[in-house]
C-alpha cells in the first residue's frame, strides 16, 4: 500500500475521531469497508475506544482551484 507516496506494510492501523458505535457500524455496512478487505483475503478487527489520541498530522495541501474564505 502507497500513501503519500510511501510504501507501508501490514498492519495497517485506522484511528477515527468519532462516536465508536458510528463509525464501526459505518466499516460493516453491505459490501463496506469489512467486506472489501474480507473479499481479498484481509481480516479486519475493529476497537471501539473512548479515547484516541493522534500523535500526526497530515498538512493539507494548498487549494488549487478554491481559497477559504477569512473569518469575519
Amino acid at each position: 500500500m502507497l500513501v503519500d507516496g510511501k510504501q507501508l506494510s501490514a498492519p495497517y492501523v485506522i484511528e477515527a475521531i468519532g462516536d465508536p458505535d458510528t463509525l464501526a457500524g459505518g466499516l460493516k455496512i453491505l459490501k463496506g469497508f469489512v467486506y472489501e478487505v474480507e473479499r481479498v483475503g484481509g481480516t479486519v478487527d475493529i476497537e471501539q475506544l473512548d479515547t484516541v489520541n493522534i500523535t500526526s498530522l497530515h498538512e493539507s495541501p494548498a487549494p488549487e482551484y478554491a481559497e477559504p474564505v477569512p473569518n469575519q
